[in-house]
């Protein structure tokens, strides 16, 4: 999970490194988004749906090709303007 620590809203990207045939071998939940200010913002058009300053990501390996970047650094990668948030995966 991330969390916008700003008070704006923030675009985020996620994506795998290094940036080569290894993203083919994931599947992100999101890949991009919007994050609200921090704490959240009301939302005008259905006040039961407020906006969140938070996302979800999860990673799926969908291939069974791992064996060729097994013990090499893998890395997930969520950025927005201010922030990036690293996060190594262990193939084995």
């Amino acid at each position: 999970s991330i969390t916008n620590d700003e008070r704006s809203w923030e675009k985020y990207y996620a994506y795998v490194l290094p940036n080569n045939n290894v993203q083919q071998l994931f599947r992100l939940s999101s890949l991009r988004g919007h994050l609200a200010p921090r704490g959240g913002a009301s939302n005008a058009c259905d006040a039961s749906k407020p906006y969140s300053d938070s996302a979800h990501i999860t990673i799926e390996l969908i291939s069974d090709d791992y064996v060729t970047i097994a013990g090499d650094e893998v890395l997930l990668i969520v950025g927005t303007e201010a922030e990036i948030w690293r996060y190594q995966l262990n193939i084995e």
